[in-house]
């Protein structure tokens, strides 16, 4: 959901998807990472190639079949 999303514009992190794609959507990356502050420090780590990037970050349920996700019953 877009709620839980954030952005990092430069060295700013905002809340919200404010990436603004529209332009030019160049690819993705799907990272497995513990929390949120390890995604933006993965985020950073991608800024340093590329300083004018902005990322935006979305956590993605996993799908495994018959098992409910966490946020339905079971």
């Amino acid at each position: 959901p877009t709620m839980n999303a954030l952005t990092l514009r430069g060295g700013a992190l905002m809340d919200g998807p404010f990436a603004e794609t529209k332009e030019a959507l160049l690819g993705f990356y799907l990272l497995d990472c513990a929390s949120d502050e390890a995604a933006v420090e993965a985020a950073r780590d991608l800024q340093q190639a590329n300083p004018t990037a902005i990322y935006e970050l979305r956590p993605v349920p996993l799908y495994r079949p018959g098992v409910a996700f966490p946020f339905t019953e079971a």
